[in-house]
C-alpha cells in the first residue's frame, strides 16, 4: 500500500502530538499540574502546526493558570512532606528517589529545587542516570574493556540470584515472612547486646589497671660544675 507523502507527514505529526500528550499525562499523575502544563506547552511549541491544530489550541484552555488545591498532586505532596521531615530531623541526611525516565528525573529535580521549604533547609538535588535493570528494560554494553565486561557479567549473575531469592520469598506465606523478620531482629539485638557488653568489659578492665609512673629528677649545678646530678 502506497501512502501519500503529505498524509505520511500528517500521521507522523499526529503521533508526535500523541507522544507529548501521553508524557504530559504521566507527569501530571506524579507532579503538580503546572509542571506538566509547562512541559506540554514547551513541547507543543516545538511541533509543526497546521490550521486545524492551531484552531484547536486557540479554542482550548491549555495556557490557563493552574492555581488552587485541585491542581495539586497528592502523591507528590506526600513525597515532598517525607523529604521535608527527613531533612528537618536530619539536616545532614540523604534521600534517594528512583524514577524511570531522564525527563521525569529532570522535572522532579526542578520541582524540589523550587520548593521554598527545602530551600530553607539548604537541600540540594543531584540527578544521576544509569543503566536500567528492571524487567523488560533494554541495555546494550559495547566495550573493549575485558574487566568491565566481566564485572557486568558478575552483576547480571548477582541480579539473577537476587531475583530468584525474591521469588522464593514471594511464594512464602505472610506468617513465615513475619517470623523471619522477628528472628533476624532478635539476632541483631542479641549481637548488639554482646557488642555493648564487650565494650563495657573493656572499659572496666582499663579502669582497673594500675600504672606506675617513673620520673627522673635532674639537678643543674652552677657553671663551674657543669656535670648534672641525677636522683
Amino acid at each position: 500500500m502506497t501512502i501519500d507523502p503529505r498524509e505520511r507527514e500528517k500521521v507522523f505529526a499526529y503521533l508526535q502530538y500523541i507522544k507529548v500528550l501521553y508524557r504530559s499525562q504521566q507527569l501530571c499523575a506524579h507532579l503538580p499540574c503546572d509542571m506538566a502544563q509547562s512541559y506540554l506547552l514547551d513541547e507543543l511549541d516545538k511541533l509543526p502546526k497546521n490550521e486545524e491544530i492551531s484552531a484547536i489550541f486557540a479554542s482550548s484552555n491549555l495556557r490557563m493558570r493552574l492555581d488552587g488545591q485541585q491542581y495539586r498532586n497528592a502523591l507528590y505532596e506526600k513525597l515532598l512532606n517525607v523529604i521535608r521531615d527527613e531533612f528537618h530531623n536530619k539536616p545532614d541526611g540523604r534521600v534517594i528517589v528512583f524514577v524511570r525516565t531522564r525527563e521525569f528525573a529532570c522535572r522532579l529535580s526542578r520541582a524540589f529545587d523550587s520548593d521554598q521549604v527545602l530551600s530553607g533547609l539548604n537541600v540540594r538535588t543531584k540527578m544521576i542516570t544509569g543503566r536500567g535493570r528492571a524487567k523488560d528494560s533494554r541495555c546494550l554494553l559495547l566495550t573493549h574493556d575485558k574487566k568491565l565486561k566481566e564485572r557486568e557479567d558478575q552483576n547480571i549473575l548477582r541480579e539473577r540470584l537476587m531475583n530468584m531469592a525474591l521469588e522464593v520469598i514471594d511464594r512464602q506465606s505472610s506468617t513465615w515472612f513475619k517470623q523471619e523478620i522477628a528472628k533476624n531482629v532478635a539476632q541483631i539485638n542479641e549481637e548488639r547486646i554482646k557488642s555493648k557488653a564487650l565494650i563495657m568489659e573493656q572499659e572496666r578492665q582499663n579502669a582497673n589497671k594500675i600504672y606506675t609512673l617513673r620520673c627522673r629528677f635532674v639537678l643543674l649545678l652552677p657553671e663551674q660544675n657543669k656535670m648534672p646530678t641525677k636522683f
